[in-house]
């Protein structure tokens, strides 16, 4: 744990510092997407394309809800670095407390609306009725896990925001195997079907949160936080610094889904093929997008260790290389895709339809990751130096404002029918990365860092 206190990111060559940061986050990034993948591969082949449209929509569902943590999270991590590049260790102590405690709380209070919603969630999107049972038991059986993801996401944000991105990789490849493990026994040979493979999921998941959380406490004495229960309380100027950083980030996150979950309702119309074979593309595509999160992550923390510390010329190089950094990576993986794209999607389903519109869809949005190399880049600056709302304002510019009125009038309007639809959603990312962008160069992150403000 020694690694975790006096890792800093204030000194050194920013190009290398910024790729060794990047790495583990990438790594855990890749691990955690294989979850989702491994659930789709073996669904698809065990469960057939009823069980694939099944696991689409309630994960869809589900990640309206978890989506919540993941910002808030997200918020705790740049208000750490802040107060890690500062030296403030009060501040870093009673920012982990108040993060753990508040987060666990709203994940359990978060999974009742989960439950009593369900059914009327599934019938608003249209779910194919062949995929409604699928689709019931793996949003169910998700939910109860929120408390896991909520928990999860926490450490590993306490963790990387005083600048250890390794951890997190090693607890999240644990739990993969396991969820691999867990992926066969149940829905292979036991016959779950969709609802296995969401409770292999939590399981997972859940292993990841207690190894993480007990790591720490193991080596509490080396550590900022003392897991003291008097510890386990929510500071109200901290929590208002979190949810200050953090709502925004939530709102883009759960903005991102409901756009999404329209998209989901459009293409659901079209049948369950079509619906399965949006479900795998658009696993596909979180996992061609994972260098993207993984430098803009890092890049973030950064950024906020950085601008805690007054060293803005720093942090804009940062920004500066993240950027670059992620072209070159997607730049390979539109090859790629373009290139592979049908070859890919069979390995999850081998009916015709389904690989067809699973490789219509990666081709129009692998344009869409050169586009997102820009809107998360420059955004970085934003979400290290605390101001969240730039990413909630491009969110609602590419998810309301221009994803699914195109998609709507592509695929509705103008007749192109699921074409249509990912068209649409291919053009919305340029228009809120030319927002990004227009910030960054705008110079304004200079006088919005947590701790700049707090000296005023």
């Amino acid at each position: 744990m020694a690694s975790l206190q006096n890792q800093n990111l204030l000194t050194g060559s920013v190009p290398r510092r910024l790729l060794a940061f990047s790495m583990p986050f990438l790594a855990a990034n890749v691990l955690q997407s294989v979850y989702a993948v491994v659930d789709m591969i073996i669904v698809g082949q065990f469960v057939g394309s009823a069980g694939l449209s099944g696991v689409s929509v309630g994960s869809q569902i589900a990640s309206l809800f978890t989506s919540t943590g993941m910002g808030l999270s997200m918020g705790g991590q740049m208000m750490l670095a802040q107060y890690k590049g500062s030296g403030d260790e009060r501040a870093q102590r009673e920012s982990i407390g108040t993060m753990l405690t508040f987060m666990l709380l709203l994940g359990l209070c978060l999974t009742v609306p989960c439950l009593i919603f369900a059914n009327p969630l599934l019938n608003l999107l249209n779910t194919p009725q062949e995929a409604m049972r699928d689709a019931f038991w793996y949003f169910i059986i998700s939910a109860i896990g929120i408390v896991f993801i909520f928990g999860y996401n926490s450490v590993c944000a306490i963790m990387r925001g005083l600048g250890d991105s390794k951890r997190p990789m090693y607890f999240v490849a644990v739990s993969t195997v396991t969820n691999i493990v867990l992926d066969l026994i149940f829905v292979g040979a036991l016959h779950w079907g969709a609802g296995g493979a969401a409770a292999a999921t939590i399981i997972a998941q859940g292993i990841s949160f207690v190894s993480a959380f007990a790591y720490l406490y193991r080596h509490r004495k080396e550590f900022v936080f003392d897991f003291h229960p008097r510890s386990f309380r929510i500071v109200g100027a901290r929590l208002k610094t979190m949810l200050k950083v953090g709502i925004p980030f939530a709102l883009q996150f759960s903005m991102l889904m409901i756009s999404m979950l329209f998209v989901v309702s459009m293409v659901n119309s079209f049948g369950v093929s079509a619906s399965a074979g949006y479900g795998v593309g658009g696993k596909v595509d979180n996992f061609a997008t994972l260098p993207v999160y993984a430098f803009s992550s890092a890049a973030s923390t950064m950024v906020g260790q950085n601008m805690g510390a007054q060293q803005q010329d720093r942090a804009q190089s940062v920004v500066h290389w993240c950027v670059i950094m992620m072209l070159i990576c997607e730049l390979v993986v539109f090859a790629l895709v373009q290139l592979f794209a049908a070859q890919i999607i069979s390995i999850f389903n081998g009916e015709p339809e389904v690989i067809k519109v699973g490789v219509q869809y990666l081709r129009y949005m692998a344009f869409a990751y050169l586009a997102h190399c820009f809107l998360d880049g420059y955004q970085s600056m934003a979400n290290g130096v605390g101001f969240s709302m730039l990413s909630f304002i491009c969110c609602t510019v590419d998810g309301l404002i221009v994803r699914i009125p195109l998609a709507w009038l592509f695929g509705s309007v103008l007749g192109m029918g699921i074409q249509g639809v990912f068209l649409g959603c291919m053009a919305a990312p340029f228009s809120a990365g030319l927002i990004s962008a227009g910030y960054f160069y705008s110079g304004v992150w200079k006088r919005q860092g947590l701790v700049q403000q707090e000296s005023k």
